[in-house]
């Protein structure tokens, strides 16, 4: 960049160094590509299939990170982003907070059984003493085992702690039972204290909480996208919220912001 490198420059589908880091999750490096002063970077930018920043946030599980939601907060708080740029129809006919939601909705769950993943990883690693000491009964260490999802156990206790389908470790019930209301804390905390604000935030700069999703059909996604998703229609953020109605606050927003349970 010092030398006269377009850091707006993009690629053959409209992507931008940012939008390729945002997309690959790297919201560290984007945040310090937008405070550059020696060049300023186009944050109000669209790819060839008319997919914005917040298109991109809204993807591959993005919007339950908590470094996509610094992010955006960063970017609403610190740059200029017009009413008309925040519900700008992308690809579904979705606005930022569509397109947010929608990711939200779509990998919430693989998200909680990830952090139940982890909570029961590290369940068995505080109550296992002979992890990195086992030893068989000839004296030698015995032969380590990778187990699915990257834990290493010892062979001798593989047995009782596979990972089952939903990424739960096969313990008692009651452990899972601990380990699951753990994990229901954590991710309303997680919404009440990061996701909804996010939403408030949005809403504050001029984006339509009750927009719908629009029945838009693109050329270029019609040849790698379902059909099923390319006339995907008339969902709201609501509907999107809806997937996980545990957390009290939903009803708080739904009644501060008038949204429209009708749709």
């Amino acid at each position: 960049i010092d030398n006269g490198c377009d850091c707006n420059q993009d690629n053959n589908i409209g992507q931008t160094p940012l939008l390729l880091s945002i997309e690959n999750g790297n919201f560290t490096f984007a945040i310090e590509l937008i405070k550059m002063k020696k060049r300023e970077v186009v944050v109000m930018k669209t790819d060839l299939n008319n997919r914005t920043i917040f298109d991109y946030c809204g993807c591959n599980g993005n919007s339950l990170k908590e470094e996509c939601i610094e992010f955006l907060n960063y970017v609403l708080d610190n740059c200029e982003i017009t009413e008309d740029f925040l519900n700008e129809s992308s690809r579904y006919g979705r606005n930022a907070l569509l397109s947010l939601c929608s990711d939200f909705a779509e990998n919430f769950y693989e998200r909680f059984y990830y952090i139940s993943k982890e909570k029961a990883t590290n369940f068995v690693k505080l109550n296992d003493n002979n992890t990195s000491q086992s030893k068989s009964k000839v004296g030698r260490p015995t032969k380590k085992a990778k187990v699915s999802g990257g834990a290493v156990r010892t062979a001798t206790f593989k047995k009782n702690n596979v990972f089952n389908q939903k990424g739960l470790y096969s313990l008692n019930e009651k452990t899972k039972t601990q380990i699951k209301s753990q994990t229901i804390s954590y991710m309303n905390e997680f919404i009440r204290s990061k996701f909804y604000p996010l939403i408030e935030k949005f809403v504050s700069k001029g984006c339509d909480i009750n927009k719908t999703t629009e029945k838009k059909k693109f050329e270029n996604a019609a040849k790698y996208e379902s059909p099923y998703f390319n006339n995907y229609g008339n969902v709201s953020v609501l509907m999107y919220l809806m997937v996980y109605p545990l957390c009290p606050e939903l009803s708080n927003l739904v009644k501060k912001y008038k949204m429209d349970i009708n749709a």
